[in-house]
Parts: C-alpha cells; sequence; structure tokens
C-alpha cells in the first residue's frame, strides 16, 4: 500500500470512508483510514499534510452527501449546474476537521519530537477530538453505520454511545496500520499476532454487547401506534402556506389515511403525522379556521390520539407539534428547539429581523422560524412522549436531556421529502434509531415520504415504509414505565474528553518510562 504516492493513498481513503458510510457497510471503517494515515506519515509540510487529508474529506464527502444536489435543485429551486456547484463547494468545506486535525498531528510530532509510538496515539486523538467538537451541520460519525449491522458491538453504545463506537474503529484503524507497518518490514509473525489480537478484541466488544442486550430489563409496558405517511410534495407544501385548496386536500388526505388505519387497527393508543403535516397554525387565534374546525371534529370521530407536526404562530413562527386528545381537544405543544441552519433560520441573523426580511427576498427558500423553549415531555395514554423534531433526534446530547425528563418512548417527527430517493432518508433514519441503544428506550419515527418506523429498546428496527409513497403502519410497542438510566446518559457530556483523556495518557505513559530510564 505504501508503495502508493500520497496523493493516491488520500483518494483511496476517501473512497474507502465513503463505502463505510449508510447504506454500505460498517466493517470497512475498520481499516479506512489507514491510507491517509499512512500518508500523513510522509508528510514534511503542513501544506502537504492539510492537502492531503483535504483531498480525502472532499472524496467521501462528495459521495457519502451526494444528496446535497438535489436538495440545492429541490429546496433551494436552483438550476442542476449551481446544484452541482453548491455540492463541490460542500464537499470542499463540510469536513475541514480532517486536514485540521493532520496539521495538529504533524505539528505536535514535530514539537515533541514524538517516536512513533507516541504520535500514534497522537495521531488517534487529533482525529477523535477533530471529529467530535468540529461544527458539522450533519454530525456523522464512524459509529453509526454499525446501528445497521447485525453485529452486537452496537449494543455497547449503551455504555459510551455511537460516538464511543467511532472512536473504537477509530483505535481499529491504528492497530491494523500497525500491522501493515510490521509486514512491510519483514515482520510477518509480529504483525499477525497484532491482527490476531485485534480480533480478540473485537469479538470481546461483541460479547460485551451480547450481554448488554441481554440484561435489558423485562417490558412492563405496551403500546399499539399508528404512523400515517401521506407523500405530500414539496409543491403541495409550499402552496399549502398560502392558504386555499392545498390546505384542504392535505388535511384530507392525511384524515383519509388515518380513518382507513384505524377501522383496521380499532385498539390505537395514538396516532402519529410527521413533521408540519398540518397545513395550518395550531395557534388559538386561529381556531376558526376550517382545517382547524375539521382536524379537531375528525379526531374526536375517530376516537384516538393524534400527535402530529405543525406550526404555532405567536410572535415568531414556530416549527411544533401539538397532542390532540381523543375528544378533539387540543392538549399541548411542542416548539421547535434545534433548528436547522440554511434550511429554518441563518446563524447569527436573529438580532436583526430586516435583515432577515431582505434575505427572504432573495433567497425565499429561506425560513426563519422562532427556536423554542428546550425539551419537553408530552403524555397521553399512559405514555410520556419524548419530543423531537426532525435535526434534533440525530443530537444524543439533547435526547439525554429529553430522557433526564421522564420520557418513556423518543417521538421523532420528520420531513426528509428534499432529499429525493438517496442515501439521505437511510443515513438520517439510523442516526435517529441510535436513540434507542443509547438510552435503551423504544424511538418512533413518523415522517412524510420515509422513512417511517420503529426502532425497539434493543435496537431492533421494525418495518420500514416505502420511499415516496402513501403508507400506513401499526406497531405494537414495548417499553418500560420507568426505563433504565443507561451510563451513556448519565456521561454523555463526559465522553469524548474521557476517551480522549486515556488514549493521551496511553501515549505519555512510555515518555515518561523513557525519561526514567536515561536518567538511570
Amino acid at each position: 500500500m505504501t508503495l502508493l504516492k500520497p496523493f493516491y493513498l488520500a483518494i483511496l481513503s476517501g473512497v474507502l470512508i465513503s463505502f463505510s458510510y449508510i447504506p454500505f457497510y460498517a466493517v470497512v471503517g475498520l481499516f479506512a483510514l489507514i491510507p491517509l494515515w499512512l500518508a500523513l506519515e510522509k508528510a514534511e509540510s503542513y501544506k502537504e499534510a492539510f492537502f492531503h487529508a483535504w483531498l480525502a474529506q472532499f472524496i467521501f464527502s462528495l459521495i457519502g452527501f451526494h444528496w446535497i444536489a438535489h436538495t440545492a435543485h429541490e429546496f433551494g429551486y436552483m438550476p442542476w449546474s449551481l446544484s452541482i456547484l453548491v455540492l463541490l463547494v460542500f464537499a470542499s468545506v463540510i469536513h475541514l476537521h480532517f486536514p485540521l486535525a493532520a496539521i495538529a498531528y504533524l505539528f505536535l510530532k514535530k514539537k515533541l519530537n514524538l517516536k512513533k509510538r507516541h504520535s500514534d496515539l497522537v495521531l488517534l486523538s487529533s482525529f477523535f477530538l477533530a471529529e467530535t467538537y468540529w461544527p458539522m451541520l450533519f454530525p456523522w460519525n464512524f459509529g453509526y453505520t454499525w446501528m445497521k449491522s447485525d453485529l452486537f458491538i452496537k449494543q455497547t453504545a449503551e455504555l459510551w454511545g455511537f460516538i464511543g463506537i467511532s472512536f473504537f474503529v477509530m483505535l481499529a484503524n491504528l492497530f491494523l496500520l500497525k500491522a501493515v507497518r510490521e509486514k512491510q518490514s519483514g515482520q510477518v509473525r509480529s504483525a499477525n499476532k497484532i491482527i490476531f489480537g485485534f480480533l480478540t478484541i473485537f469479538m470481546l466488544f461483541n460479547i460485551l454487547g451480547y450481554a448488554l442486550k441481554a440484561s435489558i430489563p423485562s417490558y412492563d409496558k405496551k403500546w399499539n401506534i399508528g404512523l400515517i405517511q401521506a407523500n405530500i410534495g414539496n409543491f403541495e407544501k409550499v402552496q399549502a402556506e398560502t392558504g386555499g385548496d392545498f390546505q384542504r386536500s392535505i388535511a384530507d388526505r392525511y384524515l383519509g389515511l388515518s380513518k382507513k388505519l384505524t377501522q383496521e387497527k380499532p385498539n390505537l393508543d395514538l396516532l402519529i403525522w410527521p413533521e408540519t403535516a398540518i397545513p395550518i397554525s395550531m395557534s388559538s387565534w386561529n381556531q376558526h379556521h376550517f382545517v382547524y374546525r375539521k382536524l379537531l371534529k375528525e379526531v374526536n370521530d375517530l376516537k384516538t390520539p393524534l400527535l402530529s407536526g405543525s406550526f404555532l404562530s405567536e410572535s415568531r413562527i414556530f416549527n411544533a407539534a401539538v397532542l390532540i386528545d381523543e375528544k378533539g381537544i387540543l392538549k399541548d405543544t411542542y416548539k421547535k428547539n434545534m433548528l436547522l441552519a440554511w434550511g429554518e433560520t441563518v446563524p447569527f441573523t436573529d438580532p436583526y429581523p430586516n435583515f432577515q426580511d431582505r434575505l427572504k427576498e432573495l433567497l425565499p427558500a429561506l425560513s426563519f422560524f422562532g427556536q423554542g423553549e428546550g425539551p419537553k415531555v408530552l403524555e397521553v395514554s399512559k405514555m410520556k412522549l419524548g419530543l423531537n423534531i426532525c435535526y434534533e433526534g440525530i443530537h444524543p446530547l439533547f435526547m439525554a436531556e429529553v430522557k433526564d425528563q421522564g420520557a418513556n418512548v423518543f417521538i421523532n417527527l420528520t420531513n426528509d421529502s428534499w432529499f429525493g430517493k438517496s442515501f439521505e432518508p437511510y443515513q438520517h433514519m439510523y442516526m435517529t434509531m441510535a436513540r434507542a441503544i443509547e438510552f435503551r428506550i423504544p424511538v418512533v419515527r413518523s415522517t412524510n415520504t420515509g422513512i417511517s418506523t420503529v426502532a425497539r429498546a434493543d435496537g431492533k428496527i421494525e418495518q420500514l415504509s416505502s420511499i415516496h409513497e402513501e403508507w400506513t403502519g401499526a406497531y405494537a410497542i414495548q417499553g418500560h414505565e420507568n426505563p433504565p438510566v443507561t451510563l451513556y446518559q448519565r456521561i454523555a457530556n463526559w465522553v469524548p474528553l474521557i476517551l480522549v483523556l486515556i488514549s493521551l495518557l496511553s501515549s505519555l505513559l512510555p515518555l515518561a518510562r523513557d525519561a526514567k530510564n536515561e536518567s538511570l
């Protein structure tokens, strides 16, 4: 492998990393960083290290997040030529933590004159810290693809989260990198020992995962949930904002599918519609709107509580969720707290409403929603619903706060209609469902165009909805009245620092030993 020039090693790493992403194969991540790290070992200048790491991140961003072009075309109303340019710019900058980690590694290696065994752990720590704390729009890591795998290692996420599994994947690359070096130096037996040692550790982590899954307490609650996926097109949703027949037709489609499902499954405890499914504001001042009145009447006829994405219009417009009980009474609301940059807000513009108005004129696709007060749990049918809308569900620290408030079911309301039939609906879904294992709590995901589904507390994902088709589904969800508190729930904020501290201490101990030996 080292016969390849650093340029080609960087490209190879970029391709391998992209194929470790969903919907591909998690196992590729165990060695995907090796070519890049070999290239960085040869780097003599910061410019060279930066370029090769940048090239790798450009390649995997281009492949793994190709759907950005479709989103720019569909959401931003851009021509395809400009949409592709947006993708190229996105791929150029979105994972700059890779080249920054490479520079940090080379700087410390030179400054401290580190030996190979010490610099390796600095390399690991630099890349892991950069991945963890770099402000990514979509905080992907090497752990998430294991959610799709059948291997039990994903069950260890209840201890250290999927960010911990990402650390393990990077550590695996370091193990195998050492094996590559040993083999190149003719030490085949030593290389085989390293590989055997890694496989043993990997097996032990899977055994631990199996034991953790088996230790989940017996379920003491069961709820029947109905999901409605109406597959409303983006044109209809945008036009509904101006009122008229589109609002009526969208409401009728959701109500029609709900009526059909409740007739087939009359024992449902809750119906769930996705993000912004109700095409009007459900604020009290709007209660005479024909859709508002029709909705409450129809829910009363269905005799089943409804949780739905909606809008709330107060001093600001909020992306929200509303809970309507079986009597057709609006019982509670939730306002989205974590807003998606460039989709629901533009960073740093909130204090300047006039500037926001000008931006809206220039770029009509932009929205400027109000920010909710924070996590909130809604109660219905003896369920404590940990609400999260779209982007919020992929942030484990936010979801830890929701769980701390007493949630025993996570409900994620999403609209992925802007991304087409690409990798994104699968990536988004698995990232969201990862919370089931981290917090040992069922996760229900309701989407407009797919993928709608349920993850059990043991991480098993039930039937997936089709994408960009009308669909209804009924699920019997088992859970706990008081779910277990996982280790990750207690220490989520500290996991990255704990792991980096352990790795750095591991690198410093040999330094101290060497210094002691020299003094003797």
